[in-house]
């Protein structure tokens, strides 16, 4: 069960994933250039997250690492699949959801704007 749980959450944290790529695409739209620094910079951040325990930071780094949603889509996945609890289980699944909202709400705020500035172009 702790293991079909633990697939259940890295998937959770894979549509996360999927959703920042859509946000980086939408950015590109939106600003009319390629924010591929962008892309290679989300990546840089989520190796650093996947191969660094955050126990390891001082506690208020730990603190800031855990409001920031690429933790939760490598590093929280992970811990929860080597050291199961279901306070993990609760706190990441919270978490996910929470980055899953507040990031479409973004993605939505975005598509509006560049719907707005295509068809002002006459797209």
């Amino acid at each position: 069960l702790q293991f079909v749980i633990s697939v259940v959450v890295m998937l959770m944290a894979a549509v996360l994933l999927l959703v920042f790529n859509i946000l980086i695409g939408l950015l590109a739209i939106w600003l009319g250039r390629d924010v591929s620094s962008v892309w290679i910079l989300c990546q840089k951040a989520m190796l650093i997250f996947a191969f660094t325990p955050i126990e390891l930071f001082p506690k208020a780094l730990q603190t800031v690492f855990m409001f920031l949603p690429t933790t939760h889509v490598v590093y929280t996945p992970a811990s929860l699949f080597v050291h199961f609890s279901v306070d993990k289980l609760i706190t990441s699944v919270i978490s996910l959801g929470a980055a899953f909202v507040v990031v479409t709400f973004i993605l939505w705020v975005i598509y509006k704007k560049g719907v707005r500035k295509q068809n002002v172009n006459g797209i």
